[in-house]
């Protein structure tokens, strides 16, 4: 599992990295998270083709929505603050969410796994 884990990881973190960057980075904080969607969804695929299937949510498909989540608010992020680049109304927020869920994954995960199986 850890080989795909790992890929996981650093396609997050590679998307989080994006939002502390300017607006003059414009077209990285754009284009960084669509790619970074493709590379989760190829390697979700790939994880799929080497498991069995199962009707359940299994502990690496909550990971790769993480992973999903995390890409949408720090597209949303490098969107918003494109758009908004003239005005100081904007706050970052959805890439400070990005963040926080990123950091907050592995408790998700915990928490997920100590669910009780009906």
């Amino acid at each position: 599992m850890l080989e795909y884990v790992m890929p996981l990881a650093i396609v997050s973190l590679l998307v989080v990295s994006v939002v502390r960057l300017g607006v003059r980075y414009w077209e990285v904080k754009l284009t960084a998270p669509p790619a970074a969607i493709l590379s989760l969804i190829f390697l979700q695929n790939t994880l799929q083709q080497d498991l069995p299937g199962v009707s359940y949510m299994t502990c690496m498909d909550l990971m790769f929505l993480i992973g999903y989540l995390v890409c949408l608010l720090s597209f949303a992020d490098g969107l918003l603050s494109c758009l908004f680049s003239d005005s100081e109304r904007y706050l970052g927020l959805y890439g400070k969410l990005g963040c926080a869920v990123l950091a907050l994954s592995p408790l998700i995960v915990r928490g997920w796994l100590t669910l009780p199986i009906s």
